[in-house]
This record gives C-alpha cells, sequence and structure tokens, in this order.
C-alpha cells in the first residue's frame, strides 16, 4: 500500500479541508465536524500512518506521514492545496507540512499541539511501552483511555478496534514521534493563515507550545478555548465546526475564546 487510507465527503469541486486526527485515534474522530462542514467543503480524512486502516504503513515518523499527506492533497484536493486542520498529533503533521511542502496548504488550524519535548522521554519509553502494549488490547483499558480522551460512549467501539490493533512496536513509534517532537529549524511560510488554538483546561506544556508556535510563526494569532480540554472535537464539536467555518473563510471567530496577545 503506498497511499493513504481515507474517507472522502463533499464534492471535489469544492475547497478542500485535510482533517488531520491524533494520536491512537483514526479519522472517524472527525465525523461530527465533517457532517457540520462537507456541504460547503470537500473533506479528507486520512488515517495517518500506522493507525486505523493505515496500519500497514510503516514506520510512523512526522516526515513520513508529511510527504503521504502532501502527496495525497496534490493528488485530491481541488488545485492541489487544502486548508488543513490538525488536532495533538495531527497539529504536529502539520506543522511539519509547514516547513516541508507549504505549497499545498491554505489555512491550517492545530489545536493541542505539543512542540516541547520531554526531557529524558527516550530512556523510559521502551520499559514503558512493554508494560503498555499488552494492555492496549483489553476492553477494561480502553475504557480507562477513553474517558481520558474524552471519547464519547457512541465512538468506544471504534476506538477500541482502532486501539487493540496497535502492537509494541507500532506504539513506541507513534509515542517517541509524539513526545519528542519540535518545532522545525525553518518554515517558507509566514504562517498568515495559522491558527493555533489550546483548551484552557491543556497540560502547561502545550499551553507553553502554543506560544511557542505562535513566536515561530508571528504572523499568526492564537485562542484559548474556554472551558475545553484536549479533545474539543468530540467535547464542543460544533463550536469547533464552527471556528474552523470562520477561519477557513476569514470571518470573525465565534465566542467562546480568548485571543492570546502578542
Amino acid at each position: 500500500m503506498n497511499t493513504l487510507a481515507y474517507q472522502e465527503v463533499g464534492d471535489p469541486s469544492k475547497p478542500t479541508i485535510v482533517f488531520l486526527h491524533g494520536g491512537g485515534l483514526a479519522g472517524w474522530m472527525w465525523d461530527q465536524q465533517i457532517a457540520i462542514l462537507s456541504e460547503s467543503y470537500h473533506c479528507l480524512v486520512p488515517d495517518l500512518p500506522e493507525h486505523g486502516a493505515s496500519m500497514a504503513m510503516k514506520p510512523f515518523t512526522m516526515r513520513y506521514a508529511a510527504e503521504l499527506v502532501s502527496t495525497h492533497i496534490k493528488e485530491k484536493a481541488l488545485n492541489g492545496r487544502a486548508h488543513i486542520v490538525g488536532l495533538s498529533l495531527g497539529g504536529q503533521v502539520a506543522l511539519d507540512m509547514l516547513s516541508y511542502c507549504p505549497e499545498v496548504i491554505d489555512h491550517m488550524i492545530i489545536s493541542g499541539t505539543l512542540v516541547r519535548p520531554m526531557k529524558g522521554y527516550g530512556k523510559w519509553l521502551s520499559p514503558m511501552v512493554k508494560v503498555s502494549a499488552p494492555l492496549v488490547s483489553k476492553r477494561w483499558f480502553a475504557r480507562l483511555q477513553a474517558k481520558q480522551l474524552a471519547v464519547p460512549e457512541t465512538y468506544f467501539e471504534r476506538y477500541f478496534s482502532t486501539t487493540k490493533d496497535f502492537d509494541a512496536q507500532s506504539l513506541e513509534h507513534v509515542l517517541r514521534a509524539n513526545n519528542t517532537f519540535e518545532l522545525p529549524l525553518s518554515f517558507r511560510s509566514s504562517g498568515e493563515s495559522l491558527l493555533v488554538l489550546a483548551g484552557e483546561k491543556e497540560l502547561k506544556p502545550i499551553l507553553q507550545s502554543q506560544l511557542d508556535i505562535m513566536d515561530a510563526l508571528p504572523a499568526s494569532r492564537g485562542f484559548i478555548i474556554i472551558g475545553a480540554g484536549h479533545a474539543v472535537n468530540f467535547t464542543a464539536p460544533e463550536l469547533f465546526a464552527e471556528i474552523i467555518s470562520a477561519w477557513l473563510s476569514d470571518k470573525a471567530l465565534p465566542a467562546g475564546l480568548i485571543e492570546i496577545k502578542k
């Protein structure tokens, strides 16, 4: 398999949005946003490497994912360009794309994106994976993880079906890439169309990362989503879709956000 598995919804003659999911999940996490936005946009929703229906595409690295998504856009998106929406791991892939292949990107929205590597992570990653990998196939463990990620009960079976396919090697690939990701050294874009979001209840490293991203791309704008945690796509699906629609059409963003002043 040389291309990512993906879902395609909407009219291909309309502007394209590519949705990039979080680590350990798959394209289905965007279903609520797609249901709202697919009348106005052509939506492409890939499963990233070593996730979901793209599990056979190994190993996961940010650059490998960026390359595959950029190729996907050139082949499927209107005029070979797309708006990008990425959450968590998907936001990291989007940032790597902004450095590697900005020519395929129009507007971009990232949320809950970590760019501060965890110190000493490499030393204890393998032991941690050795302990946790056998648990991912256990339904009780999946329920604990799903609750932590705010995955709605109606999505649990899809979540469990996705996570139970991770073996130790895949889990290590994804966790290492996610937790050691740093901002690219250079960007070939000014970031004029980049919206950097974080939930008010996000962990401190993600809130700090939001500021780092904005510093690296001075023309970007950043907002805190009031009352939100990490998985705003699940906990406030209509608001998130409204944010996406407003940003992509260069309109005022909805209530419920606090802008970060530089």
